[in-house]
Parts: structure tokens; C-alpha cells; sequence
């Protein structure tokens, strides 16, 4: 049954994670009339920001919750001032376009980075015990977020 409770929280984890990242993609679809097939490399920008920001010592909450939104935002807007807002009403335009885009994010990624993963530390929020299972109780603080912004939109 513990098995069951903590494969059932990681599931709703993904859910959630993956309907918060399809809103943004309608979101964006909704108001512009673009699909962005570079936004899953918008959210990779966030985390490396978060990641190359806190391997210089910046609190983690701060570089999720400022950092990151705040550099993401500017290179959206960048990005749509400089490629996108040429190529409104142009479907197939904008789509080889921000695949475009897309690969240019990764290869510039791959060029600095690697190939290899990235990683930061969680916030210290500690572990919740389900049984033998043990979660991060970040995870939660995570889920309840996201319900809170699917109910806001």
C-alpha cells in the first residue's frame, strides 16, 4: 500500500506538471496565434538560469521565483519582437521558425553545458516517510502550487 501511495503522489506530480506546461502552450496559442514549438526549451532556459544562479550563491527561491521568470521573460519578449511578430497570420512560418528557434536553444545548450544533465539542489523542505517510501515534501509544496495556478487560470 506504501508503494501505491508513492507511486500515486509521483504520478500526480507529472500530471501536473505536464497540464501546467500545456496551459502555457495554449496560453500562448490563445492570445498569439502561434505554436511555439520552442517552449519546452523556454522552460529549459528557466532552469539552467536556476541552476547557473545558484552555483554562484544565489538563494534558490529567489532564482526560481525572480531569476528565472525575469530572464525567460525577456528572452520571450526578445524573441517576439525580433522573429515572431514578422510572422503573425503565417502558420507554417512561424512553426519552422520556432522549431528553428528550438534547436538553436538546445545546440547553444549542448555547446556550453554538454550533453550531461544539470542539477541544483532542492529547497530545503525536507522528506515526507510513506512507509518505506520516502518523498520530498518540495514535491508537495509543487503539486499544491500548480493546483493553485490551474485554478487561477
Amino acid at each position: 500500500m506504501d508503494l501505491v501511495i508513492a507511486l500515486a503522489l509521483q504520478i500526480v506530480y507529472g500530471i501536473a506538471s505536464l497540464v501546467l506546461i500545456s496551459l502555457g502552450l495554449a496560453i500562448i496559442f490563445g492570445m498569439m496565434r502561434v505554436i511555439n514549438l520552442a517552449h519546452g526549451e523556454f522552460l529549459m532556459l528557466g532552469g539552467y538560469t536556476v541552476v547557473i544562479s545558484t552555483n554562484q550563491g544565489v538563494n534558490i527561491w529567489f532564482a526560481m521565483l525572480v531569476l528565472a521568470p525575469l530572464v525567460v521573460g525577456i528572452i520571450g519578449v526578445l524573441v517576439e519582437r525580433l522573429l515572431i511578430q514578422f510572422l503573425y497570420g503565417r502558420m507554417v512560418d512561424t512553426l519552422l521558425a520556432t522549431w528553428g528557434l528550438s534547436l538553436l536553444f538546445v545546440g547553444l545548450v549542448t555547446s556550453i553545458f554538454g550533453a550531461q544533465t544539470a542539477t541544483t539542489i532542492s529547497p530545503p523542505l525536507g522528506a515526507i516517510q510513506i512507509g518505506d517510501y520516502s518523498s520530498s515534501a518540495y514535491e508537495l509544496f509543487l503539486i499544491a502550487v500548480k493546483v493553485v495556478l490551474l485554478l487561477l487560470i
